[in-house]
């Protein structure tokens, strides 16, 4: 994701093609307009290629989280499907069906945002009727793997899960900027880019003083990207054996990149 859709020469291929693409559309219509022929050539082949590349990213999410789970004899959810795919010139949405547990769909997207690629369930779909934790677990490690293959930065949920679930924020070159108040007049930045040699990063507060004293937050659990999954314990959580004393362990350090279980919203996903 991050060569699709990170600003760069060697790569930004979605921002580019999506230009190109704007550029034939307009090319396109003027050249129809003095009656010429085949004046829609260029813009079919920049369409089919936009085509080629949801085809790519239909196989390597087939591939990383769908066969992947197939083959564990404990996810006991049935097959995880790719439905659907979305792209934009800095968004690709991934919609996956289980349709043992439910008609409704889980959508994943892949944002980029001053150069990072920014992660999130933006509908849990099916993900609410997971029959249980181990499930849950299972399909969260898929997920982590391929978030890691898709070079993903942060995790919306683990931001959230720091922050606080109703807490505004965004992503911007000078780093996590939060609005603590919900007022838009107290500003906190946290800097994203100061590496492991000093983790627990301290605020800057611009405008009127916040409400609570801005706390320093720990880089460790919101930069997804630092979150390493070690060989040993990835061979581990696909084991064909029974799991460890206290159920199937986690890959990642961080907080759950799935979003919380909302009580009343997995009946939804179930009628729907």
């Amino acid at each position: 994701m991050g060569t699709l859709m990170r600003p760069g020469f060697h790569s930004g291929t979605l921002p580019k093609h999506f230009a190109k693409l704007r550029k034939a559309a307009r090319q396109a219509e003027f050249a129809e307009s003095l009656g010429k022929t085949h004046a829609h050539s260029a813009l079919r082949g920049l369409q089919q290629t936009l085509e080629d590349l949801k085809e790519t990213i239909r196989r390597a999410v087939e591939r990383e989280v769908g066969e992947l789970l197939a083959e564990c004899p404990h996810f006991q959810a049935g097959s995880i499907s790719v439905v659907g795919i979305e792209l934009g010139s800095n968004r690709v949405t991934v919609e996956l069906g289980c349709e043992k547990l439910s008609k409704s769909h889980t959508v994943v997207a892949f944002e980029e945002q001053s150069g990072l690629i920014v992660a999130s369930v933006t509908d849990p779909g099916f993900i609410d009727v997971f029959p249980d934790n181990a499930t849950r677990i299972l399909f969260e490690n898929a997920l982590a793997g391929f978030y890691r293959v898709a070079g993903v930065d942060l995790v919306r949920e683990q931001i959230r899960a720091v922050l606080g679930e109703d807490v505004a924020y965004d992503i911007s070159d000078e780093g996590l900027v939060v609005w603590p108040d919900g007022n838009y007049q107290t500003e906190i930045i946290y800097r994203l880019d100061t590496g492991y040699e000093d983790p627990i990063v301290e605020p800057t507060v611009r405008g009127r003083a916040p409400t609570a004293t801005a706390k320093p937050i720990d880089l460790r659990k919101i930069m997804f990207r630092d979150q390493h999954i070690t060989w040993a314990d990835w061979v581990g959580a696909w084991s064909n054996h029974e799991p460890r004393k206290g159920g199937f362990s986690r890959v990642l350090f961080g907080a759950s990149i799935l979003p919380p279980w909302q009580a009343g919203r997995g009946q939804q996903a179930i009628s729907a």
